[in-house]
């Protein structure tokens, strides 16, 4: 193998982390190039509707859509690629694209399931209407429980070749009984996440402001979409290993999960 990728194995949460790190940079520009593939157009697009329509309720849930849809196709692919590094060493942009392509209806179908629970968050953000936030901020505590519950979904579809509704179940199944410390590993990745994006838009955030340029029209506009961009293309990829290596560590407590497995499952051939 190429990188210096262990075995797979229980992992507590510094483990997890470092085994992440440790992937991420075996093969970090290849990554990158994962999500800049998808996550560029999808970001154009978005851009262009929430310019040419205004951000009205309807078109921020038509953006977050498009972005939902984005972010699993990368995981998609990215999930397939941390496979391929663990049985082969390294792992091809074209090919992992292409296997997230050919799960694409099963990911439409997980985005159409996922984004009425995002949607809750959208209408305690943009809706100022008592009973609207009310019924938002009830409904967001089963949203969360969910959202936990399903997290390695994805990895279900990609990884066991289930349809999603299956992926659905099988996340349930991995999860229940662990739920607690799967929430907490979610948000020290999402902390993470805040944090790389908070390094990343301070230079741009001082340029900005130094120049006097408004984040919401003109050039600040199109900066400020840079900037989410390039957020997106680095943090997808870091909680989509992170996410896989929980996957990993749910089957090898419950079914003694191995790397011939793995293998089987995916159709590859170690090296």
């Amino acid at each position: 193998m190429e990188s210096n990728i262990s075995m797979l194995r229980p992992r507590n949460l510094a483990g997890l982390l470092d085994e992440t790190v440790t992937i991420y940079k075996s093969q970090f520009w290849r990554f990158l190039g994962v999500a800049f593939i998808v996550q560029a157009p999808v970001s154009l697009v978005s851009f262009v509707i929430l310019e040419a329509l205004g951000q009205s309720l309807l078109t921020v849930i038509i953006a977050l859509s498009l972005g939902i849809f984005g972010t699993l196709f990368t995981y998609g692919a990215i999930v397939f690629a941390v496979g391929q590094c663990y049985v082969v060493g390294r792992f091809d942009i074209r090919y992992c694209c292409a296997v997230a392509w050919w799960r694409v209806v099963s990911l439409m179908m997980l985005s159409i399931i996922v984004v009425p629970l995002l949607t809750i968050m959208v209408l305690l953000m943009v809706n100022d209407h008592y009973l609207v936030v009310t019924v938002a901020s009830l409904l967001s505590v089963p949203a969360v429980a969910l959202a936990i519950y399903w997290s390695v979904a994805i990895q279900a579809l990609i990884v066991e070749g289930v349809r999603s509704v299956s992926a659905l179940s099988r996340s349930f199944d991995l999860i229940r009984g662990s739920w607690w410390r799967i929430f907490g590993i979610t948000l020290v990745l999402g902390l993470v996440s805040i944090g790389i994006s908070i390094v990343v838009n301070i230079p741009f955030a001082v340029l900005s402001y130094a120049a006097g340029w408004d984040p919401k029209n003109g050039i600040g506009a199109i900066i400020s979409e840079f900037v989410s961009l390039v957020v997106v293309i680095i943090t997808t990829p870091l909680l989509s290993i992170a996410s896989t290596l929980l996957y990993y560590d749910l089957r090898v407590r419950r079914e003694k999960y191995d790397l011939a497995t793995l293998s089987r499952e995916m159709g590859l051939v170690s090296a």
